[in-house]
């Protein structure tokens, strides 16, 4: 792979979290849809700001200088990228 390659490779780093935690907030919405409970408003609010910034976080782990391991950028995204929606997860479980 070429080196503009990999560098665009990174960045899916950034793009594929952020799919992945703006389909678990469009899940937390409808599946409480209807109940009467404003934890999908809560979910999609919060996450007009959790989203961003989860995003910016991982594109500075990813444009960090000295560049890291795949592997351990791999880690330092994942658990970035899951803390806001097992939050959600638990409070939409708390919340019924």
């Amino acid at each position: 792979m070429a080196v503009g390659g990999r560098r665009m490779a990174r960045w899916l780093w950034v793009l594929l979290p952020f799919l992945a935690q703006a389909g678990v907030v469009a899940a937390v919405v409808l599946a409480t849809q209807g109940g009467g409970s404003f934890v999908g408003l809560a979910a999609l609010l919060s996450s007009v700001l959790a989203l961003p910034l989860t995003a910016l976080f991982n594109a500075l782990a990813v444009r960090r200088q000295p560049p890291l391991h795949p592997l351990v950028l791999g880690a330092r995204v994942l658990y970035t990228t899951l803390a806001y929606p097992v939050l959600l997860v638990i409070g939409a479980a708390l919340a019924n």
